[in-house]
């Protein structure tokens, strides 16, 4: 794929795609961005979106906050919408012109590490699979059908469960019809199931204007493997559908 010079350097080859109206808008956690490109030859307009967290995690694990969200959120939303607009003809030809150029740079060779001191075995406890809980921390990926990652589900406390879009949902906001109707319907439905085993929980859908960015879930008891895994379908399935339509 083209990495985001490659876009603006296929956008710049055409010469007739232009960006408007673009919004950045801040939540608590992070910066939510929108941007309409438009092509002025065949008159087609389609959105660009994008969710950048406020922190960041650098090469040795800590948590900090990132100075550039702000930007990194605006710059995503003009390459997707740039991305969105560009024929796949176009992008063939710009990889061909980047590889003909040997844009690819070389990596030096890695230096030699010592070898890694042997693992400990590990020690095994007994832990029923079915009342096993997911702890803090504990995450998994939105993976569809068609093999892409639409997000990550975050267990963010025990019985706390955050569900992050890479790109915000273009869904009806009153979920009554389409892909969002479908997936409204699959958690009332799991709420009605689960609540008569004490697993019931209101979920928080979080907006950026007509686009559906993140949800939060709170339960009154704490996730176990099989309901986060069936979780992952009922977001994986509109995601994917929905981001389709645009």
């Amino acid at each position: 794929g083209l990495s985001y010079a490659g876009v603006r350097e296929a956008a710049r080859r055409m010469g007739y795609l232009e960006l408007f109206d673009l919004k950045v808008e801040e939540k608590d956690e992070a910066w939510y961005a929108s941007v309409r490109g438009r092509d002025n030859i065949r008159c087609l307009t389609l959105y660009g979106v994008s969710y950048q967290s406020k922190k960041m995690r650098l090469k040795d694990g800590t948590i900090t906050d990132d100075p550039y969200a702000y930007v990194k959120a605006a710059n995503k939303a003009c390459r997707n919408a740039l991305r969105a607009l560009l024929p796949e003809k176009v992008v063939n030809e710009t990889i061909e012109y980047f590889l003909e150029l040997g844009a690819k740079p070389v990596r030096p060779p890695a230096p030699e590490r010592p070898p890694a001191p042997p693992k400990p075995e590990p020690v095994e406890m007994e832990v029923p699979s079915e009342e096993r809980k997911l702890a803090e921390g504990i995450w998994m990926p939105i993976k569809a059908s068609d093999g892409r990652e639409y997000g990550t589900l975050k267990v963010i406390e025990p019985g706390v469960l955050r569900v992050e879009f890479d790109q915000p949902l273009p869904l009806d906001p009153a979920l009554e019809a389409g892909p969002g109707g479908w997936m409204k319907r699959q958690l009332d439905a799991i709420r009605d199931k689960d609540g008569r085993e004490g697993y019931r929980f209101e979920w928080k859908p979080e907006w950026v204007g007509e686009f559906l960015a993140s949800l939060t879930l709170e339960m009154e008891r704490p996730l176990d493997e099989k309901r986060l895994k069936h979780l992952e379908t009922v977001f994986s399935w509109p995601a994917m559908r929905s981001l389709q339509r645009v």
